[in-house]
């Protein structure tokens, strides 16, 4: 678009909430929240969000959400925070509990800060299943912590003029990986029911974050997709040390902590801790393979086991946010064209098994997808989805794929397709080991300004088990850009 650009950062936060959730007269659940909110106006932040269980006896019941954070200041430190969560999910303890999934949290706060980066506060919220049991309201307590990022609205195509990029000087480390593991148990590992715990493989997707050059930070979620325990899932923090052993290889020390649960596997309040060693191998300057090896532990629970892996990832530079990015001298940063798309998908049976009860009953699903167009006709995405509706509480499911965007010229339309794979249980599914594959179609419109509509269909099905559905899709999608070497 030749557009002359000077870009400043944007503010974010990283928030963590914990509250003591009534599920009983004769039964707490701590619940543990995580949301990465950005600024949408002065007074407005909105983010995805997840919420997991950690202490008590419902290891496995999580949930994602997107956050909507309405902030007042009061004075230079002091702010009032009020908002409004809306988000799917459950798991141990079933419909009893969460019902078809469908969760509101509403919220107020006071939030005070320690300085300029770091803020706490405390509040009051209401958190409501409306087709389950829970509804309960309680104090809270909130840590946040301040970043800055570079965000634009819309897709930005650099001036010709001004070469392919941006200059900035600044720049930190990051990579994202597919995932693959596999948990060892010992014998004396036991499931909720009391059998045996069998082996375990997992996929998923796992963030990294770079200090300086010694210290990361990372996020990763992973769900079962191999063995007896589909629904299992797991949202994993860890912090850890680098050293590099020659150009292209470094070995990795960390250790965290996280939610865990489902598929019957008993992780006592939900609570883990993780320890690893891996060796990465640099393939080029941005692609590397990873291996790890690691130990995992619910400590309140029998949920022990030896663990495995092996990832691909992708590295990146992004800019720091000492200086605006412009694109009037020469070049190293370029705008990466990304998408989000708020969706809701219904599941219709196109298999008598494909549940195990209500096998009748639709099942309704609400989720976030994130795309990352590598060319202007192909993107990658990652999706993850949860039950609202349909007496499935407690189903997830987890996804990334391909897909083709085309526009159809001369009308003010487009049509993409999409191949996903991922793992997926929970809610009476009959997932079998809980792999899982889904296509998808659909015809989009542009609304306003970076903001499209799509409408589609496809079938989404079990790998190995009876699980298979139509799918009916609808969606927001909203447009901008990131920046990162390339």
């Amino acid at each position: 678009y030749g557009l002359a650009l000077d870009i400043s950062p944007s503010e974010g936060r990283y928030q963590l909430a914990y509250e003591n959730v009534k599920i009983s007269d004769h039964e707490d659940m701590g619940f543990l929240s995580g949301a990465m909110l950005f600024k949408a106006r002065d007074w407005l932040m909105v983010g995805p969000s997840a919420s997991g269980a950690i202490t008590g006896d419902r290891g496995g019941f999580i949930t994602i959400g997107v956050d909507t954070h309405l902030r007042y200041p009061l004075n230079n430190r002091l702010e009032l925070i009020g908002g409004a969560l809306i988000g799917a999910g459950g798991g141990r303890g079933g419909q009893q509990l969460s019902g078809g999934g469908l969760m509101t949290r509403t919220y107020l706060a006071l939030n005070l800060a320690v300085n300029p980066n770091n803020h706490l506060g405390l509040g009051y919220s209401v958190l409501d299943f409306p087709n389950g049991s829970i509804h309960s309201t309680q104090p809270y307590l909130i840590y946040e912590q301040v970043f800055s990022t570079f965000l634009r609205p819309g897709w930005v195509t650099p001036s010709t003029d001004a070469g392919t990029g941006f200059i900035h000087t600044g720049a930190k480390e990051q990579d994202i990986a597919l995932t693959y593991r596999r948990y060892l148990f010992s014998n004396r590992v036991t499931t909720v029911s009391g059998n045996q715990q069998l082996d375990l493989s997992l996929m998923g997707i796992r963030w990294r974050h770079a200090l300086d050059n010694r210290f990361y930070l990372s996020l990763g979620t992973e769900g079962a997709a191999g063995g007896e325990s589909s629904g299992y899932m797991q949202i994993l923090a860890n912090g850890g040390m680098r050293f590099k052993l020659s150009p292209s290889t470094l070995i990795r020390f960390s250790a965290g902590t996280g939610v865990a649960g489902g598929g019957n596997t008993d992780t006592g309040g939900g609570w883990l801790v993780d320890a690893r060693l891996g060796f990465q191998f640099s393939l080029s300057s941005h692609w590397f393979i990873e291996a790890e090896g690691g130990y995992i532990d619910s400590p309140e629970a029998p949920f022990k086991a030896s663990s495995l892996s092996t990832m691909l990832g992708y590295r990146f530079l992004t800019p720091t946010p000492d200086r605006n990015i412009t694109n009037k001298t020469h070049t190293r940063y370029h705008p990466v064209s990304l998408r989000i798309r708020p969706a809701i998908q219904r599941y219709h049976k196109a298999d008598s098994q494909w549940r195990k009860q209500n096998p009748d009953t639709p099942i309704d699903v609400l989720g976030l997808q994130l795309d990352d167009f590598i060319h202007r006709n192909f993107y990658l995405t990652g999706q993850s989805f949860a039950a609202y509706s349909g007496k499935a509480g407690a189903y997830m499911t987890g996804l990334v794929g391909l897909g083709w965007h085309y526009p159809l010229s001369p009308f003010p339309l487009f049509f993409e397709a999409e191949g996903l794979l991922g793992a997926a249980g929970g809610g009476g599914v009959n997932v079998s080991d809980g792999l899982v594959y889904q296509g998808n179609v659909f015809l989009g419109m542009p609304l306003k300004g970076q903001v499209d509509v799509l409408l589609g269909g496809g079938t989404v099905a079990a790998v190995n088990g009876p699980f298979q559905a139509r799918v009916l899709a609808l969606s927001l999608a909203y447009r901008f850009s990131s920046f990162m070497d390339w």
